[in-house]
């Protein structure tokens, strides 16, 4: 995609919404988003024909928007489709959607909807399909609350045109639109589960699978597979079993280890940015990190790429901000390690340098980091940060306690540094890590101002200014230190083909293009 066409798009997708009565008479201009298929590569050769096959929990119901696993959706995805799609930028593409336009006070997104989508069955898709979805969304508790929580009315002007009005100011509404939308003329999808997706249902054997056949008529292109074998699990064991036995052909790193799959021969690994964030927490509230100075010390002692690079080989993105790197709004970069800085912090802060390590009141400076001991990952970025502070002058400790133990010290504010990960919302409402009764015991008006900036924002030179304020606080105050973004994984062996592109939130997205290799039709 041209950078050109990128820039266009976050220009438009920054300007932030709110609510208002009055609208409709506003000076309003449309943006028709541009058609470009996935993963496309003109020098592919895709085959036709063959069965993928893929695993998935047993599902609660086929209806999407009641799915109470996330891990299920993607699946699921096969079946229906969304407004947008999130390309590996996570950048907003056209699906459903062909176009939208944000009225000149930005208090309305409209989308314009194609005109040539049909259901399975062959009724047309119009906006009244939309409008049905976004109700049932907004009268339930589901998955997509936190998509949601801002819209306070929808309506479908006419077939192709549906509206939603915000209750409060949301920059990135767009992008969390990757909602499947279900049909309003199908009373029980859980009998008769009909969507405009790649491939349509066929039949399910209950608590042992489903199958599905191509969708001929699929607005993006026919599907190359001819059909879809989706063996249903009842847990993670099980699906790893049927991906080792051959029985699927690919596997998502939800419900297998992917380090029991990384370096198997015959097995490839595509990478799929995710907004799961870790980070090292500090408590703020008392002991040694109530200083900032001391925070920032520490921070700019550790070398969070060399960890990132270290741990996860591949499986995340460095970033010490809770900003994804690949969003268009990651301005300032990693903070760079600065072991001069952080000598000079600490003597500010009253500590010597001795010839092995810094000390303060004939005390040598060390803390502890707590970690959930199920989760390997962090226990070995615990003794990355370890043996980097040591070479320092810093003692750590590492306390590892399982999960519902680690959780009660975290909530009781029983530790020295953590670490722990959160899901950013695709909104960047950044308020609820930060504000009120936070995990980190971090109380700053100035922090909390530059935190709630971000969404007050109503342009995107606004919008670029204010995480540009919010970066320089987080840097001053330094409540958390960022390690980085996680990746997911989609693992396929070879029997997998054609040009197996993945999306985040999203790695089935694109299975249209897949297709099986010969001697597995």
């Amino acid at each position: 995609m041209a950078q050109g066409f990128k820039k266009f798009l976050i220009i438009i997708l920054s300007l932030l919404i709110f609510l208002s009565s009055c609208a409709s008479n506003d000076k309003q201009e449309v943006f028709m988003l541009e058609e470009e298929l996935p993963g496309e590569d003109e020098e592919a050769i895709l085959k036709d024909g063959g069965t993928l096959k893929l695993s998935m929990r047993i599902p609660n119901t086929l209806n999407p928007i009641y799915a109470d696993q996330k891990t299920v959706v993607p699946v699921l995805s096969l079946i229906y489709d969304s407004l947008i799609y999130l390309d590996e930028n996570l950048t907003p593409q056209p699906n459903l959607a062909k176009g939208f336009k944000v009225s000149s006070n930005a208090l309305e997104v409209t989308f314009y909807l194609r005109d040539d989508i049909y259901w399975h069955d062959g009724t047309p898709f119009t906006a009244k399909d939309v409008e049905a979805t976004f109700r049932m969304l907004l009268g339930h508790d589901t998955i997509y609350s936190e998509k949601v929580k801002d819209i306070t009315s929808c309506l479908a002007q006419d077939d192709y045109t549906f509206k939603i009005i915000l209750a409060r100011p949301n920059s990135t509404i767009v992008s969390a639109m990757n909602i499947p939308i279900v049909p309003r003329h199908v009373k029980n999808l859980d009998e008769n589960p009909i969507g405009t997706g790649q491939f349509k249902f066929e039949s399910m054997r209950k608590n042992k699978s489903i199958t599905l056949v191509a969708n001929k008529d699929y607005f993006k292109g026919a599907p190359h597979a001819d059909r879809v074998e989706i063996t249903l699990t009842r847990d993670n064991q099980t699906a790893e079993a049927s991906f080792l036995r051959g029985l699927v052909h690919a596997v998502t790193d939800d419900v297998i280890d992917l380090s029991n799959f990384a370096i198997k021969k015959g097995v490839s690994v595509k990478y799929i940015p995710s907004l799961n964030f870790e980070f090292l927490g500090f408590n703020c509230k008392e002991g040694v990190f109530q200083n900032a100075n001391v925070r920032r010390a520490v921070s700019g002692a550790l070398d969070v790429q060399k960890i990132v690079n270290d741990v996860y080989m591949g499986r995340a993105e460095a970033a010490t901000i809770p900003i994804h790197p690949k969003s268009g709004y990651y301005q300032a970069g990693l903070m760079e390690k600065n072991l001069d800085e952080a000598r000079e912090l600490l003597i500010l802060s009253g500590y010597m340098q001795g010839e092995r390590e810094f000390y303060k009141n004939g005390q040598a400076f060390s803390f502890s980091i707590l970690v959930n001991e199920e989760n390997v990952s962090r226990v070995a970025i615990a003794q990355s940060i370890k043996n980097e502070l040591s070479s320092f002058g810093i003692g750590v400790n590492i306390v590892t306690l399982p999960f519902d133990e680690y959780r009660e010290k975290i909530l009781e504010k029983d530790y020295d540094a953590f670490l722990g990960g959160v899901d950013i919302a695709v909104d960047l409402d950044l308020g609820f890590l930060f504000s009120g009764n936070n995990y980190f015991g971090f109380s700053d008006m100035a922090f909390d101002s530059a935190t709630y900036g971000i969404q007050r924002a109503t342009t995107d030179e606004d919008l670029k200014n204010a995480i540009s304020v919010f970066e320089s606080e987080f840097y001053k105050k330094q409540p958390i230190l960022g390690i980085g973004f996680l990746n997911n994984a989609l693992i396929y062996n070879l029997n997998l083909a054609g040009d197996v592109a993945v999306f985040p939130q999203n790695p089935y997205y694109g299975a249209y293009m897949w297709y099986v290799n010969q001697g597995e039709k």
